[in-house]
């Protein structure tokens, strides 16, 4: 019977109602029994707590007796909480939580009054799941007065409880928990957002464990408990797809995760939570054309990637290490990974401002979106278009390739206000997906590059271990224009800058292909960057593909040929530019400042450029191969032209830093033919010193070793034959070569005249009984005329030149490097055109008539080495040899004909064999001179044939004397006596004290040859009845005659005086006295006619 004034009991309620106002006795457990038969009244789903008589363990038990019965209003909600918690406390470290425990020991703290309080009012030690280890005062301790409290970011969120374990506080701020919502704590199981499939499998083995261990609690009620742990367990093994079970628990490392080890009696499993999984990053940059050492981590707007990837759970995605997006921090994160990880964010990869060229198409050489066209402005109220430079920060181009990284980079118009503005996407190829990023810019006039410097990159291939790219980088900007702002080139891993203090151009040498260029402003500010094309790859073809290439460095011109599979040709330079702006005047730039950007066929004039020269020998930074864009107005008199480099010894270093730039220039044309190695055979003129050719051939094993650390192929000698051979032997094997055909070697004499020697080779019977060089050769039998009569240059071919000092007046070597470019790029034209109608030109008479005289001369010289050999018994046949005569210095004989072309039956040619029997004493039987069909091509290709084959006749009797060469007229040197037959062999001497010319009986000083000569030059025209050709006039009037001697021989005494005595013999370039004797000759007459 119930009474209105009591609240209602249930059904089946234990307590019974007595009689009233009888007391009746009642076991301990009666108040229990007495709550627990209450009938409690409907309450709302969002209830979080209940009102009732203050008790400061009142949240503990609450939570106790609403987890023990499952029909009370809050038991939903306090199990949720209390799932929450536990599930906090497994994986506290796996979610990064900053939760810490704090012990409350209140046996400890007895002497506080609440302490005391909570002492007396704690709950019986009956009602926990657990029993204390720790014993006071004989017994044992009270469970309930060891408690922790759990603070999570400082705020206590809830505490120990012997009779659940965990309590949840009733108002606990769970912030940065992700089933914290609503300002309450939810099961982790409530959303799938919560809980990744690792989370769950190793919570659920972490309430196995706790389970376990209290499965073997004594004494104690646990089974409500370890019912609600099962149905837990439960439910998180329905989510998963394989069985827990077969999997192994995680637990941490770190025993005192939350600050202080969690002792409740002998259960130690809340004091380990899950180890914190390394997983895999979902936000990883994946490289594309690029390999990379380590990850990259790129830091993506959460909101944006919870839109660009909707299928994904933030939990699922992973930033780093055990950091999801589910509790990503960006602060939290850059303080604790900063230097272990390295990490991107937008700003690293965007720049701030947007930079661009006015006009379309100003970069040729770059990469650039399509869709850059459809960017335009406004000024004025005219819309222009713009080259952009790309608003990129160059960080990006360490993970992707210029390629991969356009077809990632989309340009699309927008505004910004009222303004114009471009927005710049990227897509990043992420680990977990793609991700696009953008940012919008407004397009400022003020931000215009208005000034478009040039810019180009050589070569443009890529070859395994190639390491020599060089980048030029001109600015034309007048002192009228420098107000108009410009970019400056900038190549992060640059090798050399030169010069360091730009003015206007600039070269940069680097080890590998640049992907990008770096564009910055005068003060050193970032503009943007270009985008470069990735150039071909070569080399990858044949590793066994061979060049043999043959180099012939001339005073003049030098020549490179190249052999493949027994097929040889005259090399080729193709332009291998990347051409990254676009210049009018490029080809000039290109000339002046760097390489030419055209294709330039060999032979090239031997000319060096050493603009912006540090003297230092770099090859393109020091000194460049000139080749001139117009060589009608090309001006020889720079001080930055260095030409004459072969001879001159004090400016050797011009030398090695031509050949060096002359050798690179090779390797890079046999590189983008895929060649992976070089074969080198390289000539020199006999009239080298011993130690000219010591140094010569140093220098280029010295280059040969070089190119072999800088350019990835294997350089050696040429491994057949003689790889080191005089012009004069490479000279007889290419008219040996089918290519000649008709030119036999039986007996011949082999003349490679160049503009500084002609090599003289002579053969007898398929073998070469001499060899010599000797310095007389286009420059002195033909250029010097010229010099004299400059109005035949101008009115002929310089009409259109306008030079600034008279081209007379200046030095001989400049002039000739003017003459020698003039005469090759036109000098086969006017022959053919004019040389008929022109004959009668004084001028040209006057050259032709001394060049012929200089000419006839060299052939007397040798008929007086014929007679020589002959005296010698060296050479038997009797009789004048044929003269082949090839090299650049042969076109000079095209001059000496009527009709511009010389043949072996002209009048010249007669007179030629005339003069050479008139010295050699053999019957003239009018021997032919022939010219190579190639000139200054056949030393060259000569060098690179099979000296091997049997066609090719045998140098190998040639001993050491047959290569010193004969006097020619008679002389004395350290009192020793030379007659004109005999070889001038100075190696007997160390030093050169004296050096004379030695006269016949009757007069004092010699030259009796090279008067002989003369003399019979001039009765040849009479006995030959040559009319094209005008003999010296005035050598029969004996006044003239006599000076002309007199000054010709105090001449030769002088020079042998001046340049030979006092000299080590070794360092000696000894030239015949008759060959002395013939340039002074022609000066003399050149300096009179």
């Amino acid at each position: 019977m119930s009474s209105s004034f009591l609240p209602p009991l249930k059904s089946q309620a234990r307590v019974k109602p007595g009689e009233a106002g009888k007391w009746q006795p009642q076991a301990g457990m009666a108040y229990t029994e007495v709550a627990d038969s209450l009938t409690r009244p409907e309450i709302g789903t969002n209830t979080q707590s209940i009102s009732s008589i203050p008790d400061m363990w009142a949240r503990p038990l609450l939570v106790d007796m609403v987890l023990r019965d499952q029909e009370y209003p809050l038991h939903s909600a306090i199990k949720a909480q209390w799932k929450g918690m536990l599930a906090a406390i497994a994986l506290a470290e796996v979610k990064r939580l900053k939760l810490q425990a704090q012990l409350l020991d209140l046996d400890t703290l007895q002497a506080d009054a609440l302490i005391k309080a909570l002492i007396a009012l704690s709950p019986s030690s009956q009602r926990t799941v657990y029993q204390s280890t720790e014993r006071i005062r004989g017994e044992n301790r009270n469970p309930w007065h060891k408690i922790y409290v759990f603070l999570l970011n400082g705020q206590s969120v809830g505490m120990t409880s012997p009779a659940t374990l965990v309590c949840p506080a009733e108002e606990g701020n769970w912030e940065g928990i992700t089933w914290y919502a609503d300002g309450r704590l939810h099961s982790p199981l409530d959303s799938s957002e919560y809980l990744t499939e690792d989370d769950k499998i190793q919570l659920w083995l972490w309430l196995d464990n706790l389970k376990t261990q209290l499965d073997s609690q004594r004494g104690v009620d646990s089974a409500k408990l370890k019912e609600l742990l099962n149905e837990y367990k439960n439910e998180l093994a329905q989510e998963l797809t394989i069985d827990p079970r077969g999997q192994t628990f995680r637990p941490s490392r770190n025993v005192a995760y939350f600050g202080v080890p969690l002792t409740l009696g002998d259960l130690d499993a809340l004091n380990i939570p899950i180890q914190a999984k390394r997983n895999p990053s979902s936000v990883s940059i994946l490289a594309l054309g690029k390999s990379m050492n380590e990850e990259v981590i790129f830091i993506p707007d959460l909101e944006q990637l919870k839109k660009q990837w909707p299928t994904k759970q933030s939990v699922d995605i992973w930033i780093y290490d055990t950091v999801s997006a589910a509790i990503f921090d960006k602060a939290e994160f850059t303080k604790q990974y900063k230097g272990k990880v390295k990490f991107l964010t937008e700003d690293d990869i965007f720049t701030k401002t947007f930079f661009y060229l006015e006009g379309e198409g100003n970069l040729p050489g770059a990469l650039l979106p399509e869709d850059t066209r459809e960017i335009t402005y406004t000024v004025d109220e005219q819309e222009r278009h713009l080259t952009p430079l790309l608003p990129l920060e160059s960080e990006v181009l360490n993970y992707f390739s210029s390629e991969e990284l356009i077809k990632r980079l989309a340009f699309n118009p927008t505004t910004i206000g009222n303004q114009s503005a471009v927005r710049v996407s990227l897509t990043l190829p992420l680990s977990g997906g793609d991700f696009t990023i953008h940012r919008e810019y407004p397009i400022e006039v003020n931000n215009a590059i208005t000034a478009k410097p040039f810019l180009e990159i050589w070569p443009n291939f890529k070859a395994p271990n190639w390491k020599a790219y060089y980048a030029l980088y001109f600015d034309d900007r007048t002192e009228a224009t420098k107000q108009n702002k410009i970019f400056r080139a900038v190549f992060p891993e640059a090798r050399e800058i030169h010069p360091l203090d730009l003015k206007n151009f600039q070269i940069t040498r680097l080890d590998s292909f640049p992907d990008y260029v770096l564009c910055q402003d005068e003060t050193g500010i970032s503009q943007g960057l270009i985008l470069l094309k990735t150039p071909p790859k070569v080399g990858d073809e044949n590793p066994n593909k061979t060049w043999t290439v043959g180099v012939d460095f001339g005073t003049s011109f030098t020549n490179v040929y190249y052999q493949i599979n027994n097929a040889r040709d005259a090399l080729t330079l193709t332009p291998l530019h990347l051409h990254i702006t676009e210049q009018s005047s490029r080809f000039t730039i290109l000339s002046e400042y760097f390489m030419s950007g055209k294709a330039e066929k060999f032979p090239l004039s031997s000319v060096l450029t050493i603009r912006g020269s540090k003297e230092e020998e770099r090859p393109v930074l020091d000194g460049r191969v000139y080749i001139p864009e117009d060589v009608i107005a090309f001006d020889p008199t720079q001080d930055h032209i260095k030409s004459g480099l072969k001879w001159t010894l004090e400016n050797f270093a011009y030398n090695r830093t031509f050949l060096k730039h002359l050798a690179l220039l090779i390797t890079a044309e046999a590189a983008k033919n895929h060649v992976k190695k070089i074969n080198w055979s390289i000539s020199y003129p006999s009239a080298f010193s011993r130690s000219d050719k010591n140094l010569y051939k140093v220098t280029w094993q010295g280059i040969i070793e070089d190119l072999g650390k800088t350019t990835g192929i294997d350089h050696k000698w040429l491994d057949r034959g003689n790889p080191y051979r005089a012009e004069s032997l490479a000279l007889a094997h290419y008219f040996a070569d089918e290519d000649e055909e008709g030119k036999h070697l039986g007996y011949t004499t082999c003349i490679d005249m160049g503009g500084g020697t002609s090599d003289i080779c002579i053969w007898e019977n398929g073998d070469v009984i001499h060899q010599c060089s000797v310095q007389i050769a286009g420059r002195v039998l033909f250029s010097q005329f010229w010099k004299n009569r400059p109005n035949f240059l101008y009115q002929k071919f310089l009409d259109k030149y306008k030079a600034d000092k008279d081209l007379s007046n200046i030095r001989d070597e400049p002039f000739f490097v003017k003459l020698e470019g003039v005469l090759a790029a036109k000098g086969s034209k006017w022959l053919e055109r004019n040389r008929t109608r022109m004959d009668d030109d004084p001028d040209l008479q006057t050259i032709v008539q001394l060049s012929t005289l200089g000419i006839s001369g060299l052939y007397y010289y040798i008929g007086l080495v014929l007679r020589a050999l002959d005296i010698e018994e060296k050479y038997t046949r009797k009789l004048n040899t044929p003269v082949y005569i090839g090299g650049n210095g042969s076109r000079i004989l095209n001059w000496l004909d009527l009709s511009g072309r010389f043949s072996p039956d002209c009048e010249t040619s007669l007179l030629f064999s005339r003069l050479l029997s008139k010295a050699s004493g053999f019957e003239d039987k009018k021997v032919a001179t022939v010219l190579s069909s190639k000139p200054k091509e056949e030393v060259a290709c000569g060098l690179v044939l099979d000296q091997s084959k049997k066609r090719y006749f045998s140098s190998t009797g040639l001993q050491d004397d047959d290569e010193v060469i004969f006097a020619g007229e008679d002389c004395e040197v350290n009192g020793v006596a030379f007659g004109w037959q005999n070889r001038l062999d100075l190696t007997q001497f160390q030093k050169i004290e004296s050096f004379k010319l030695v006269g016949s009986d009757d007069e004092e000083v010699g030259l009796a040859n090279l008067q002989k000569f003369l003399e019979d030059f001039q009765r040849a025209f009479k006995e030959l009845k040559i009319t094209s050709i005008k003999p010296l006039k005035q050598y029969d009037d004996e006044q003239w005659r006599n000076s002309l001697w007199t000054n010709v021989k105090d001449s030769v005494e002088s020079n042998l005086r001046d340049d030979l005595e006092g000299r080590n013999s070794e360092d000696v370039r000894v030239e015949p006295p008759f060959i002395l004797g013939l340039k002074a000759l022609l000066k003399e007459l050149n300096s009179r006619l």
